[in-house]
This record gives structure tokens, sequence and C-alpha cells, in this order.
């Protein structure tokens, strides 16, 4: 198996500070050890891409790989949640030439300005209607 190293994946790897040495030690091991089956890794349920596979650096370091045909791509690297977090957030596309881009996908949990709460109108009196109906002012909240 063939291991490509993604540019993404020294960006993150160069933010862990002193944990930097356990990721450098991690590659020349994946190295050394290519096609040996040594690598801890595992499919990430619920990632948003069915070939992204976790890597494990250390007790609490995990790489972010793409399998791809022979290829093993490193992508991301980071802390246990944060690297899953990356892995659920990502997605590998595939281009016409063969080429693999990483996209970002949009967090769903934010809400779309159309399903924001729309703002009170207001007269330049300074009253604003909130919403609420005559018959329904017992239950709104005091204020």
């Amino acid at each position: 198996m063939k291991v490509v190293i993604d540019r993404r994946f020294f960006e993150s790897g160069s933010q862990l500070g002193p944990h930097g040495e356990r990721v450098l030690a991690f590659v020349g091991r994946l190295l050394a050890d290519v096609g040996r089956g040594g690598a801890h890794y595992e499919r990430i349920e619920r990632a948003a891409d069915a070939h992204f596979v976790s890597l494990r650096v250390s007790s609490d370091l995990r790489a972010i790989a793409l399998e791809s045909g022979s290829e093993l791509v490193l992508l991301w690297v980071g802390h246990h949640d944060d690297a899953y977090r990356w892995a659920h957030q990502h997605r590998a596309v595939r281009g016409e030439a063969g080429g693999v881009s990483i996209v970002e996908i949009p967090d769903e949990a934010a809400p779309d300005a159309e399903d924001a709460a729309p703002e009170p109108e207001c007269d330049p009196a300074g009253t604003c209607d909130l919403g609420v109906d005559a018959a329904d002012a017992d239950s709104a909240p005091a204020r």
C-alpha cells in the first residue's frame, strides 16, 4: 500500500505543540510498516465519507486517512474527539482526472437565515410587535 501525506496533515500536526513528536514517530512507524498490517485503524461510524479511517497515533491522538484503492492518504491529525469531528465535517470528492479534493460540509446545526426567528417590527415610538396575539397576552412572559 502506498502512503500519501496531504498538506493538511502537516498543518494540523503543527498545531499540536509538544505532541508533534508523536505524530512524526507515528508517520515513521507507518511508513516502515506499510503492507504489514501493524497500524491500528478502524472505520469511522457516521463519517461524511465511507472511505475515511482513523489510525491510532497515541492514546489520545488520531490520524484521519482516506483509503483510496491501493493508497492511504493521511489527511488530518488531532486529539480523538477533534479528529472524529473533522471526519464528520469533511468528505472526499473525486475528480474526473482521478484527483481527490477534500471539502468541508456546512454545519447543518447552524440555523439558516430563513430559519432564524424574525426580528420584531417596531414603530418610530419604540413599540414593538412581538408576534403575540392579544388573546395570548396573558400567557406571554412578563417583561
